[in-house]
């Protein structure tokens, strides 16, 4: 009967270890055109789990209409590496920070290997303006930085323009309906930054805005400042107040 709970205590481990050979952390926000009781007009989420490992070692969320508070997951460790993430949003515009090493992985679960030394993170400060008159959508760049190491994941930031096509007779009276998550059906725009192996791909904004370097020891940093993008979009008055613009970051 001992060995018995030997060997399941040892199995348990043995699950438990496997479980934590990557991790994710993630950051990221959404700001509505409006806000409504079912639907916050500033969300901020952070996320850090460990790929294999069924539940999240720390999952954050808030929404308000004015302001959601700095929320954040601390560092949470893996069997390599582990990471970290925080993030808050509100009328003065949205903050996210992550960081990862090893089999870290921040946002989506990785398809890939990747090196035993890996590191990265985000660190992206951004605004998002609408003109109910025009139906246009400012989105501003104001800050940040990319961090990935060459023969490791890449790192990106993304941004969508969604419209939310949850109406108020879906959600339950005290619930806050989930944020919309992007699909070729509800995205009207996208725009991304991916720094893979010391090189930039840009969409959507002005590829001149940002920089990149790279150390000796491999890691390369793309770094901007002031980077904006202005989208008309030409739908009903009802769908421009629908609108939410999505600010993500993960690896690759």
């Amino acid at each position: 009967m001992r060995s018995n709970r030997i060997l399941l205590g040892f199995g348990i481990f043995l699950v438990f270890l496997l479980a934590a050979e990557q991790a994710d952390a993630h950051a990221w926000c959404n700001t509505r055109n409006k806000c409504r009781w079912w639907a916050k007009k500033y969300t901020a989420d952070t996320l850090v789990s460990c790929i294999g490992y069924p539940l999240p070692l720390c999952r954050q969320h808030s929404g308000d209409c004015d302001w959601t508070g700095d929320f954040s997951c601390g560092w949470r460790n893996c069997l390599w590496g582990g990471g970290n993430a925080a993030a808050h949003n509100g009328n003065v515009g949205c903050y996210q920070w992550d960081y990862r090493t090893g089999q870290g992985v921040a946002g989506d679960p990785a398809t890939r290997e990747t090196r035993k030394d890996d590191q990265g993170g985000h660190e992206v400060y951004s605004r998002t303006e609408f003109d109910d008159a025009t139906h246009m959508v400012k989105i501003s760049l104001d800050r940040g930085e990319i961090s990935a190491l060459q023969g490791g994941l890449a790192g990106r930031l993304d941004v969508y323009v969604l419209r939310d096509d949850t109406t108020e007779d879906q959600v339950k009276p005290g619930e806050e309906a989930p944020d919309p998550v992007p699909t070729p059906e509800n995205t009207l725009w996208h725009g991304s930054v991916v720094l893979t192996d010391g090189r930039l791909a840009v969409t959507g904004f002005d590829p001149a805005a940002f920089k990149v370097s790279t150390d000796e020891k491999g890691l390369s940093r793309a770094s901007f400042a002031n980077v904006q993008s202005v989208q008309r979009f030409d739908i009903r008055d009802e769908d421009f107040d629908n609108l939410v613009v999505r600010v993500v970051t993960s690896e690759e």
